[in-house]
């Protein structure tokens, strides 16, 4: 074999396996490196940016939208005390209510236990 052809084999070779890895290393870096330049990677990274602040910005009309109602519900309790009703109280109050008193743990306990015992009826 003739050395020039071994040379320019091993030459391409090495480009190749130069040319993979760089590509390689550019998909570990979401598009970042040395082919970024070359794949619009720019263009990725603004609608990256762009999604994520649309996303950010959703959250803040969640968050404000949340304060609002509760201000509201606040402005309500107001004018309902000055009209001389009663038992408004804070605005989470709502959630408060939702809870069982001790007297109706304990019948809902009776009451799981009594179908345990219809379910698991001890054989005779």
């Amino acid at each position: 074999m003739n050395i020039p052809y071994l040379k320019i084999s091993v030459l391409l070779l090495s480009l190749s396996l130069t040319a993979g890895a760089m590509a390689d290393n550019g998909r570990a870096n979401n598009g970042g490196g040395f082919w970024n330049r070359f794949s619009g990677g720019d263009a990725q990274r603004k609608d990256e940016l762009a999604r994520k602040e649309e996303l950010l910005n959703k959250q803040r009309e969640r968050q404000l939208s949340k304060k609002l109602n509760q201000n509201r519900l606040l402005d309500n309790c107001s004018d309902t005390q000055r009209d001389g009703e009663h038992g408004c109280g804070r605005a989470d109050s709502a959630q408060k209510r939702n809870r069982l008193t001790p007297d109706e743990r304990r019948a809902l306990r009776r009451q799981i236990q009594d179908a345990g015992h219809d379910l698991y009826a001890p054989s005779r």
